[in-house]
């Protein structure tokens, strides 16, 4: 009799807890609803359409208009030589496209993740659009008007780089303020 009982306390007790996992509320993984402003030309081929939002927003925090932006997955090659290089992990990277900008992600970056992401891409993406850094096929690129050999640089040396770390936190803030609940 004392075994029945025994195993009955123990699968309530189990019961119990995967209740209690079950109604836990987890991370905030949601953002809230918003009006979205058509002042871009957006188009995204991931699978993540939460990015859209955060572009969005992004962009009108920065008080970008008319721009064209394909959001599309990251090719393993360019992550690859990049993280081999560099020694730095890659999440998104901006690049000119067409008569717009790619910027192109590494896999899912989660809702929260990719606002901090998304931010530091946008200021590079401010950057191109005000023509302050101006890249080329080359390792050299224009930034604020002086050449510089991106590969005589450490990644975090980059002025451009030092500029979009120094900025991305008030911009990520800007958009976490409107989008997460």
């Amino acid at each position: 009799m004392k075994k029945i009982l025994l195993i009955l306390a123990a699968v309530l007790l189990l019961g119990a807890l995967i209740w209690w996992v079950i109604k836990t509320p987890g991370p905030v993984t949601s953002y809230k609803q918003v009006v979205l402003l058509e002042q871009n030309d957006l188009i995204n081929t991931t699978e993540y359409a939460y990015l859209d939002t955060v572009l969005n927003i992004g962009m009108n925090e920065l008080g970008m208009k008319e721009i064209r932006v394909l959001v599309q997955p990251m090719q393993d090659r360019i992550r690859d030589k990049f993280e081999e290089s560099e020694g730095v992990e890659l999440k998104a990277y901006v690049a000119g496209w067409m008569d717009g900008y790619t910027i192109c992600v590494n896999g899912d970056l989660g809702h929260v993740q990719a606002i901090d992401v998304i931010a530091h891409e946008l200021i590079h993406l401010e950057q191109y659009y005000r023509q302050e850094l101006i890249v080329g096929d080359s390792p050299v690129v224009l930034w604020m008007g002086q050449r510089y050999d991106v590969l005589g640089i450490p990644y975090a040396e980059r002025p451009w780089e030092r500029d979009a770390f120094s900025r991305q936190r008030d911009l990520a803030s800007r958009i976490r303020a409107r989008i997460l609940e």
